[in-house]
């Protein structure tokens, strides 16, 4: 397998690992003040953890598109958003209607249609 379909996968996983931990970081979290909300960011774990998961995905993502057409690579960097979408009904117990089914299965197809050689 080429190593650079690795990288993109990891990727994709640590932006999904880094939307968890931003929704959880951020429960809860209440915003008086610019200055209160940059302490809560910086002082909590989770959300730590956040922008460390974005840091290393982006440090992927760079690799990912020095070695692949950005069309390519993007079309299926959209498996973040789909995953992130089951974490929200799973984990997060958020509702699973049916525009939100239906834009899942809309970008489930887009993918599939510009991963196909024509």
């Amino acid at each position: 397998m080429n190593p650079v379909y690795f990288f993109l996968v990891a990727s994709v996983l640590l932006n999904t690992l880094g939307q968890f931990f931003a929704k959880t970081g951020a429960h809860g979290m209440v915003v008086t003040s610019w200055l209160g909300s940059v302490t809560h960011i910086f002082t909590t774990p989770a959300l730590v953890m956040s922008a460390a998961c974005y840091g290393m995905s982006l440090f992927f993502w760079v690799f990912v598109l020095s070695k692949m057409e950005v069309s390519m690579a993007a079309s299926f960097f959209s498996v973040s958003y789909l995953l992130t979408v089951l974490m929200g009904v799973i984990v997060f117990n958020e509702p699973a209607c049916t525009t939100r089914i239906a834009g899942f299965l809309m970008i489930l197809g887009g993918i599939y249609l510009i991963s196909t050689r024509a």
